[in-house]
């Protein structure tokens, strides 16, 4: 008797599935995702413990205003202006040797660490606010080129690299 109504519900199950599918295939149900904008929301409010001088009503008033009042909306991206304000806090520190690297260029980061990486081929450092070349890799276009430990990198196709950081350096999108 139990089997029989096992076997009833599987049915039941299966033939329900069948008809909400039908149902919605013939129904044509659109997602569409017309007029969509995406909306930024903190996530987490609370700062880690220990740090509770910092008072970050400034940080949200500028982005309103951006968000508000900046003249060329196209330009304005929330992930990007969240990357920039990171990227500048981390720039505070004035360490060549502490970087934040976005999504797309830690990928690219780790997947140079893997060894799969494209360029020149060097290991690259910062000394002065110079990007340095450390040590060409071996049978790499930096090597064959002639280029040594202690170059600098001044020019980047054809761009000059001042005010650069390492990420920038490496990034393929500049």
């Amino acid at each position: 008797m139990e089997k029989r109504v096992s076997n009833f519900r599987i049915v039941l199950v299966i033939l329900t599935s069948l008809f909400v599918g039908y149902y919605l295939g013939v129904t044509k149900v659109n997602l569409a995702w017309k007029n969509y904008a995406p909306q930024v929301s903190v996530v987490n409010k609370e700062p880690p413990a220990g740090i509770t001088t910092v008072d970050f009503s400034k940080f949200w008033t500028v982005w309103s205003k951006v968000q508000t009042t900046y003249f060329d909306k196209t330009k304005i991206d929330p992930q990007e202006m969240f990357d920039g304000a990171i990227s500048g806090m981390i720039r505070s520190l004035d360490d060549p040797y502490t970087l934040y690297l976005p999504a797309k260029q830690n990928v690219d980061f780790k997947d140079g660490l893997a060894g799969q990486f494209q360029g020149i081929g060097a290991e690259l450092g910062m000394t002065d606010k110079q990007i340095i070349v450390v040590a060409p890799l071996s049978g790499s276009p930096a090597e064959k080129a002639g280029i040594r430990a202690g170059d600098a990198i001044i020019k980047v196709d054809g761009k000059s690299t001042v005010g650069w950081d390492i990420s920038k350096a490496v990034s393929t999108e500049r």
